[in-house]
């Protein structure tokens, strides 16, 4: 049987709050998502999107009494074009127009520079002006890389043109949520520090890390918010894992 079916599988622990009228901290956790996607030789096939919360949970501030409901959608969505939300936005499932860096596809991502300076530009593009910040075009080059649709010359390219910023420095030998290490570009902004971490040999993107440099709402500095792992297989079938 043909294993033609891209497999791509993003595990998550990502932070949930719960704050007051007065905006008082009630709860705060850390929870493990997992994000599944399967995805066609034909784009325009149905693809699938499993979410899971797996019940793995870490409190920071209050307890299980005080929250609300999950933070995070959870089920299966299947679409065309891997558009899983055009229902829930009343429109026809499609391909992304071009600059869309959350939903990359493959002329959007032919299209892209693959020479630093000028893929540099369209990133700072994507952002406005008064916002701008390395931290900023980190997280906003992370949107596209954790789709798992970028060919390796784009991933190294974005490298190339973030490592040159001149508030972002690179940590060699930094892991992953599955332990697997990489090269890290760092950058801090405000009360947190934000890692994108690839594999530099294979240009593979390994995942993301946000870390807490101050104490915010009593969750002392060092405490990691958000810390997730990317992989990429292949499969034969709709929802079959390798």
């Amino acid at each position: 049987m043909a294993t033609d079916i891209r497999y791509i599988r993003y595990r998550a622990w990502w932070t949930g709050m719960g704050h007051t009228t007065v905006n008082e901290l009630l709860y705060a956790y850390v929870a493990e998502n997992l994000l599944e996607t399967w995805m066609p030789p034909d784009r325009s096939q149905d693809w699938l999107l499993r979410r899971t919360l797996t019940g793995r949970k870490r409190w920071l501030a209050g307890d299980e009494s005080r929250a609300d409901s999950p933070a995070w959608p959870t089920g299966e969505w299947r679409a065309p074009y891997g558009d899983f939300y055009a229902a829930d936005e009343h429109r026809t499932p499609s391909e992304s127009p071009p600059g869309q860096w959350h939903r990359p596809n493959p002329a959007w991502v032919a299209e892209l520079p693959r020479d630093p300076t000028s893929l540099l530009d369209r990133l700072r593009a994507a952002i406005p002006v008064g916002r701008r910040s390395d931290a900023r075009l980190l997280r906003q080059a992370a949107r596209a890389l954790r789709s798992g649709h970028l060919p390796t010359d784009l991933v190294v390219a974005l490298f190339q043109c973030l490592a040159g910023l001149p508030d972002v420095t690179a940590h060699e030998s930094v892991a992953n949520l599955d332990g697997q290490p990489g090269t890290a570009l760092t950058a801090e902004e405000g009360p947190r520090t934000e890692e994108l971490i690839i594999e530099p040999d294979t240009g593979e993107f390994l995942g993301e890390r946000t870390t807490l440099t101050t104490t915010v709402d009593g969750i002392p500095a060092g405490t990691v918010i958000a810390f997730t792992a990317l992989s990429t297989a292949w499969t034969d079938a709709l929802g079959a894992t390798p």
